[in-house]
């Protein structure tokens, strides 16, 4: 019994300790600003995981959609507006 609880601490705690920190990035990016979430990799790159919303600076192009993992996921949507 002793063994078995001591086995699944033990994997308890190496799960946690490669459980990734969720981020959140809201500023510039690309002509407009962005917000998303991302957690970082072992090189320190960004991994885009979670809601991504962006709109350029001019306001006349909007996206919207999810990411899972660094791969863009489920349905995304991008809004042009003409100020014609």
């Amino acid at each position: 019994m002793k063994y078995n609880l001591l086995t699944f601490a033990f994997c308890l705690f190496a799960n946690l300790l490669q459980a990734q920190t969720i981020k959140t990035y809201s500023g510039p990016y690309e002509n407009g600003k962005a917000t998303y979430q991302y957690y970082e990799d072992n090189n320190g790159e960004r991994i885009y995981n979670g809601p991504f919303t962006y709109k350029s600076i001019d306001g006349t192009i909007r996206i919207t959609g999810t990411y899972k993992n660094g791969k863009r996921n489920g349905s995304w949507l991008c809004t042009l507006i003409n100020y014609y």
